[in-house]
């Protein structure tokens, strides 16, 4: 057995607080027998590895909390050698929050592929048409015409930003999810068809003669929920009202011909007399809708225009 004990020093325990942040700092000594290599003592010795066979104390690692308050955090370690076999460690506790980004974890973790993930939330913008209220009826007029040119109006979603170093990089697998792909199961909380890959990518980095990835996922949001009328918004499909410049016309009940809703330049008219140069709103079946018609009358056609992986295999939960 490499270490033969593993103890808490008084001498080196000392500790306060001011307006910004409080500190507490303690010393450890860890002893080792004379069966382990020389070379490698250091590094046990900070190592979860320290701990005494006897009581089952172990030297405090990196972010672990204090054991009477949660709010003191290790944040620096120091080691210095007593004898070939005798090693103080020094530990210092701290409340002063820190971002857990890679630069601010380099110092805890040996293997950079073990450091926490830098995570952060943001907000998304983007403009799109839109034609309906927040209510879920459509905007259009008395006439039940819709407005023209449509109206545009700004959007926010939540974005989430990963990164992370890992030991491999499949770029084979990545260009899939690189295609802005949505989710086909459950992630982070959320239904399928929510959540879209918006950016992967990552660094080739190197420590010594060893070679990790830093990686970047991004992810956005897009909730589904329900309106006051029951139309269900969100998700990734692209949502369009039902509109245009054709229509059916319905006989007994056979759908016959297509005419044209558009005015027609040569008579000023179309066949069915109906005048009118911007698209008309259409029913379910494609046929105009009733002037008399409500507001909710109106018609959505939905599109799957991504293709959907399971999100679980980038395995970012």
């Amino acid at each position: 057995m490499a270490i033969e004990s593993v103890s808490f020093e008084w001498e080196g325990f000392s500790g306060g607080d001011d307006e910004a942040s409080a500190t507490q700092n303690q010393r450890w000594r860890v002893i080792f027998d004379n069966t382990d290599d020389p070379r490698l003592r250091p590094v046990i010795a900070l190592s979860a590895a320290a701990i005494d066979p006897h009581t089952g104390l172990q030297v405090p690692q990196g972010f672990s909390q204090h054991l009477y308050s949660p709010w003191l955090i290790v944040r620096r370690r120091g080691i210095r050698a007593k004898g070939p076999m005798d090693f103080e460690i020094d530990i210092e506790y701290s409340n002063r929050a820190s971002f857990c980004t890679s630069e601010a974890a380099a110092s805890q973790f040996l293997n950079p592929c073990d450091e926490p993930w830098d995570i952060e939330w943001f907000q998304w913008e983007y403009t799109d048409r839109v034609d309906e209220d927040i209510h879920g009826y459509p905007i259009i007029n008395a006439n039940l015409d819709p407005p023209d040119p449509n109206l545009q109006e700004e959007f926010g979603s939540m974005g989430l930003r990963i990164t992370r170093a890992q030991e491999l990089w499949d770029d084979g697998l990545m260009s899939q999810y690189a295609r802005k792909v949505i989710n086909s199961d459950y992630f982070w909380g959320h239904s399928p068809g929510e959540c879209l890959i918006n950016r992967v990518g990552a660094r080739r980095m190197r420590m010594g003669d060893l070679f990790f990835w830093q990686a970047t996922f991004e992810i956005l949001f897009n909730p589904f929920s329900e309106t006051e009328s029951g139309h269900t918004i969100g998700g990734w499909k692209r949502r369009v009202r039902h509109e245009g410049y054709n229509v059916r016309v319905k006989i007994n009940p056979i759908f016959q011909k297509i005419v044209r809703a558009r005015c027609n330049p040569a008579n000023d008219a179309d066949e069915t007399g109906d005048c009118t140069a911007e698209p008309v709103l259409l029913d379910a079946e494609g046929c105009r809708l009733a002037p008399d018609g409500i507001s909710s009358d109106a018609f959505w056609l939905e599109f799957d225009t991504k293709k959907s992986l399971p999100f679980s295999a980038l395995a970012l939960e």
